[in-house]
């Protein structure tokens, strides 16, 4: 696994780095460290991110953290945490995931469905020769809104021109990796006028592009 010191140069730096290059197919792209992050997150406390369980934030700023990777965030207990998962994930790997204030000024972490709209801190990619490891892909849900309205996931492995996808999330049950690869097969190459998976669902992929003004990375 890269050093800490890979994570921080790494996450400065990979906003300027793939869109302008030519993707060919058979070549696993660009790493980020947003998926080594994540699936660290999965190895050391995965389980804590399944419905019933009550995780941990390294974020300072999210509701009742008051001691950092220590406080459990009990107000998440028995919802979803696929926002929650993906936004630690950044966190730690240096860069911002988008959050709203609550009245007592901490901060939640937005819902999956708002994530395609935050065009500070992602760039839609709608090649999917252009996919990395680290980017977000969100699963739309049209019969539904709000907090469960969408699904978010971090891409952990991809190679576009086999059709192979695999990211991490919460579920649950807890944390894991999922193989994805069924997606890609039902994608066109360019997703940008055709991102429909089913009658009910639509998928977008998203990549982080927003640092941290202070990163603190474990």
């Amino acid at each position: 696994m890269p050093s800490n010191t890979h994570y921080q140069l790494h996450s400065y730096s990979y906003g300027l780095n793939t869109l302008s290059k030519t993707a060919y197919p058979g070549i696993i792209h660009d790493f980020l460290p947003s998926s080594a992050a994540a699936l660290r997150i999965i190895a050391e406390e995965g389980h804590s991110y399944a419905k019933a369980n009550t995780p941990t934030s390294q974020n300072p700023k999210i509701t009742s953290n008051r001691h950092p990777g220590l406080s459990p965030l009990n107000w998440l207990q028995g919802k979803s945490k696929c926002n929650v998962f993906v936004g630690e994930a950044l966190y730690r790997a240096g860069l911002e995931m988008p959050t709203f204030k609550m009245l007592d000024g901490s901060h939640h972490y937005v819902n999956a469905e708002a994530l395609s709209a935050m065009k500070k801190h992602f760039t839609p990619i709608t090649n999917i020769h252009l996919l990395q490891s680290g980017d977000l892909m969100v699963i739309d849900k049209t019969n539904r809104r709000g907090e469960n309205g969408a699904h978010v996931e971090l891409i952990t492995n991809i190679d576009s021109a086999h059709n192979f996808l695999k990211t991490a999330g919460a579920h649950d049950k807890g944390a894991y990796e999922t193989d994805n690869s069924y997606i890609l097969k039902n994608l066109p190459e360019d997703i940008s006028s055709n991102n429909k998976l089913s009658n009910s669902a639509y998928v977008y992929f998203l990549r982080p592009i927003k640092a941290l003004p202070n990163p603190v990375l474990p």
